[in-house]
């Protein structure tokens, strides 16, 4: 009976041990691929310091982990979008469409399409191998915050990265892509819904 109760006691500590010791990183992954799909209205702002613009985009997004796809709508101007599926970004902007197959992963547009799903799949470390950077993880009531910052900052391109989780559900809250020459864009989401299940033809243009 002792022997029982001391191996019982012991399994318990262990488990304890191993759920203290997950990193913040490894709970927001966790929690997304529990969630495994998104939908929400989003806010995309574009900010150039320097040229003294800002523009503001809305629409809504949809986004399931399993496949890795991602279509998100704009609702002004109608019509455009961005897809993410089978690996190819495409992007519709007025009468001109653009595909991203990816090919060369240290290309713009590739860590653009990277980040964009592995952020919605709460997938930082991944953000931060691509980018060949490190993370600051912190936590406060209800966020998640996560900054990720190029270990050698680079004259273009996206030199740091800041994710903001729901501590409840897991889903991304916001996401900021500042660049070498003082621009950002921020994606923010409205109120995500993690739990309402979706056809997979959504991801279909008409």
């Amino acid at each position: 009976m002792i022997k029982k109760l001391f191996s019982l006691t012991a399994a318990l500590i262990i488990a304890t041990s191993f759920c203290v010791a997950e990193s913040l990183e490894a709970h927001v992954l966790r929690l997304n691929q529990r969630n495994g799909s998104m939908i929400a209205d989003y806010t995309e702002t574009k900010v150039m310091p320097k040229l003294k613009k800002k523009t503001v985009k809305k629409g809504t997004l949809h986004f399931k982990n399993e496949g890795q796809r991602l279509i998100m709508r704009y609702a002004d101007p109608k019509g455009d979008y961005t897809l993410i599926k089978d690996g190819v970004m495409t992007v519709k902007k007025g009468t001109e469409t653009q595909k991203f197959k990816g090919s060369n992963k240290d290309s713009q547009m590739t860590l653009l399409k990277n980040s964009l799903l592995n952020a919605l799949q709460g997938n930082v470390e991944a953000i931060a191998k691509d980018n060949k950077a490190s993370i600051q993880g912190t936590e406060s009531a209800v966020r998640y915050k996560f900054v990720i910052t190029r270990k050698i900052e680079q004259k273009q391109g996206v030199n740091s990265l800041t994710l903001l989780y729901d501590k409840a559900t897991g889903a991304l809250i916001s996401l900021k892509l500042e660049q070498a020459n003082g621009n950002y864009t921020i994606y923010e989401t409205v109120e995500p819904d993690v739990k309402t299940v979706f056809d997979d033809s959504v991801f279909e243009i008409k």
